[in-house]
């Protein structure tokens, strides 16, 4: 009987070991082989059609907590990640007006000549307050570059008459609108019409109609408002000798148009290409950025020069 306690004892004690030896050499191989699960952990990975893998890495999260593909991965092949910006249709113009310029030395101002800027401003101020423009690439640049004060403007590069009623101008505190909408919101003291550069290329008569017919638009929804049309600026030489449409002979025969609308009554025509033109008749190369604008720095000298001959 003892004999056989012994046996089973022994037996146990011989199970024992061998579980713990199982344990002990069984842990040093996972930990060997498939790593330490509190230092490693394991990965998991889709694979694309190539065999290439897709790991979290190429994933980011965005701040609402939703994952994306990096930019550069999500844009269609072709396509950019921005919205497109407004285009031009002035052919060779650019969208906005440079700022660089060529360093130019100033002249001396004679004290009995000069003039306080703070009057200066003021007087200007003055002068196109409850003021609205309508225009092109070359109305945003008197915008951006006049020093003008108080005026609305309704313009953008690649304005036409054509498009008044199609594309939308964003008018601070009030959002996007149409020029219809611009005009119903409040009545102005004076119009300044800039348009006529990218009509070019359509059929002349059709130029003469539609802008016979905004001019009346205006005349009937702004019942108090003084009426400038503006002539179109000029375009350089080189420009105008390269270019069958954007050329001289087409805007002088455009600008001859306009200059017909006005009744001088309610409707002026002023012209101030006598202020940037060459001996030729061209915008002179001594202000011209390209061969449609002018640098930013005379932007303040057409802005003075409508102060002077519009009132």
């Amino acid at each position: 009987m003892g004999m056989r306690r012994k046996k089973r004892f022994s037996a146990k004690i011989f199970s024992v070991g061998v579980i713990l030896c199982m344990f002990i050499f069984g842990g040093v191989f996972f930990k060997e082989y498939l790593g330490d699960p509190e230092e490693n952990s394991i990965i998991l990975y889709a694979q694309d059609m190539e065999g290439e893998p897709f790991l979290p890495s190429d994933i980011e999260i965005s701040e609402s907590g939703e994952e994306s593909l990096p930019a550069e991965e999500a844009v269609e092949e072709g396509m950019t990640s921005e919205l497109p910006t407004e285009e031009s249709e002035e052919e060779g113009m650019t969208s906005e007006t440079p700022t660089e310029e060529p360093a130019m030395e100033e002249e001396e101002t004679k004290p009995e000549d000069s003039m306080n800027p703070e009057e200066s401003e003021s007087i200007k101020q003055d002068f196109f307050e409850d003021t609205l423009f309508i225009g092109d690439s070359r109305t945003v640049g008197i915008m951006q570059y006049g020093g003008i004060r108080g005026a609305t403007f309704y313009a953008s590069s690649g304005m036409s008459v054509f498009l008044l009623e199609k594309k939308t101008v964003y008018i601070p505190e009030e959002g996007r609108m149409v020029l219809s909408e611009v005009l119903e919101r409040k009545q102005y003291k004076k119009i300044f019409l800039m348009l006529g550069i990218n009509e070019l290329g359509y059929p002349f008569e059709s130029i003469e109609k539609k802008y016979g017919e905004v001019v009346e638009q205006l005349k009937a929804s702004q019942g108090e408002a003084v009426i400038y049309l503006c002539a179109n600026l000029h375009v350089t030489k080189e420009q105008s000798e390269k270019d069958s449409i954007y050329n001289n002979e087409n805007v002088n025969r455009v600008n001859q148009m306009i200059a017909g609308l006005a009744d001088n009554e309610r409707t002026f025509y002023v012209d101030v290409n006598g202020l940037f033109d060459d001996e030729e008749g061209n915008l002179s190369m001594e202000y011209a950025c390209d061969g449609f604008h002018v640098w930013g720095r005379f932007y303040t000298n057409w802005a003075d020069w409508l102060q002077e001959n519009a009132g």
